[in-house]
């Protein structure tokens, strides 16, 4: 598939990002007394950072090396900031310290990533400075694919773990609060069971599994995954797959994209907030081969942003404690993909969508669709009228929908249509 170099047209952004890292950095200390390698313009106590919430993500426009600008992915799952072209670092002949391997999203593969210090990043009127950042060997993730956006990186807790976190979905927003001006919020907000390790928060919400089991489940609460719940179903012997599943991509990560299942959990409650009919991924990571549980904290899984957009979010990283409180988008329903194709964006300028996967026996394949189809009309509205996102809108219109679509096949025109149905 077609794959573009221009320097600003490519990655990152992560549907599911099971990105594990086997590094050590030096510690930076946490003591908030000051902050030398941080500077705050106008002495603020409070800090907006606008973003853009697209596709599942959290993306903030950084300034790289007072020069670059360049969206990353705001990551609460991720412990150290990442690059992902390096391009830019050899443009600007900086210097690299230290090799480092990094484990694939596939958590088997080996890939490979370099330590660049002395980096300044800036995110609205927050400028870090000095930082030490991992540069990506190559370019692995592409999840601009996924996305249909241009993202180069990712922010992670090395960047915002000493403030508090307010992320509000609504406004699309996130505050950054000085801990010593914080107080605890009260008015619509509930504090949720959590704890945090290396600087990453973990909940732990009560999930009913098939045949009506309950248990209480370890998940990372991470704003770099574009679902709504992932269980790792090897990591406890009753977390086991639901009778109705698909197989499916469950997002892109290192590496590429992950294959796993998509089912449904009866319900997910964390208290006193609860959902029904969950869709729910399940990825199996094979611990006691490839890697150990340790290194994924013991967790279950992973709560993602299709849950956590129905709050306004508090992360009190230096108390570790987090706030819920619902928004509007509390009781909205948990949208599906209802066609069996996976669309992905590529090209210049990323406005060219081809079928990355069509799953058997679903309606896209009995319309005779396969992957590297290039779609060039939906329901008789060119592509170049449309979005990644708006394309996925129209896979998930309700069941009964019929949908029609023409593609390109090796300069082959090709046009169906198919009905959309309940896959999970």
């Amino acid at each position: 598939m077609p794959k573009p170099n221009d320097l600003f047209a490519t990655l990152l952004i992560r549907c599911l990002r099971m990105l594990l890292i086997v590094l050590f950095l030096a510690a930076v200390s946490v003591s908030h007394a000051q902050y030398q390698d941080l500077e705050i313009t106008g002495g603020k106590t409070k800090i907006d950072l606008p973003f853009r919430y697209t596709n599942g993500f959290i993306v903030v426009p950084v300034v790289f090396e007072n020069w670059f600008p360049l969206n990353f992915i705001f990551d609460t799952g991720a412990e150290h900031t990442i690059l992902s072209q390096r391009e830019i670092t050899d443009l600007l002949q900086l210097e690299y310290r230290r090799r480092f391997t990094l484990i694939g999203s596939d958590l088997s593969r080996e890939f490979y990533a370099y330590l660049v210090s002395g980096i300044n990043l800036q995110a609205g009127s927050v400028l870090a400075k000095n930082r030490s950042i991992l540069v990506l060997e190559e370019d692995y993730l592409r999840f601009e694919d996924y996305t249909g956006v241009e993202i180069h990186g990712i922010l992670g807790a090395d960047f915002f773990r000493r403030f508090v976190v307010e992320i509000d979905y609504r406004r699309q927003v996130i505050t950054l609060y000085d801990p010593r001006e914080f107080e605890k919020p009260e008015r619509g907000f509930t504090s949720a069971t959590a704890t945090f390790r290396k600087s990453k928060p973990y909940v732990f919400p009560e999930v009913t599994l098939r045949q009506g089991d309950t248990s209480t489940l370890k998940l990372l609460l991470d704003t770099g995954a574009a679902l709504p719940l992932l269980i790792n179903t090897d990591s406890d012997p009753g977390l086991v797959l639901p009778e109705r599943v698909i197989p499916s991509n469950l997002g892109a990560g290192l590496g590429g994209f992950l294959r796993g299942y998509q089912g449904k959990v009866s319900s997910l409650e964390i208290p006193p907030y609860q959902f029904s009919s969950v869709v729910t991924s399940y990825q199996e990571i094979m611990l006691g081969t490839a890697i150990d549980s340790n290194r994924l904290d013991q967790r279950n899984g992973i709560l993602g942003n299709e849950i956590l957009r129905r709050f306004t979010v508090i992360l009190d990283y230096v108390r570790e404690e987090v706030y819920l409180k619902p928004n509007k988008n509390y009781d909205d329903e948990f949208k599906v993909d209802r066609s069996g194709m996976l669309v992905i964006a590529t090209g210049p300028g990323l406005r060219d969508f081809l079928i990355y996967s069509v799953i058997e026996g679903s309606p896209a394949y009995e319309a005779g669709l396969k992957p590297g189809d290039e779609i060039r009309r939906i329901n008789w509205v060119p592509v170049s009228f449309l979005t990644l996102s708006s394309i996925i809108n129209r896979l998930q219109k309700p069941s009964g929908k019929r949908v029609r679509i023409v593609v390109r096949r090796d300069n082959e025109r090709i046009k169906t249509s198919f009905l959309l149905r309940e896959l999970i």
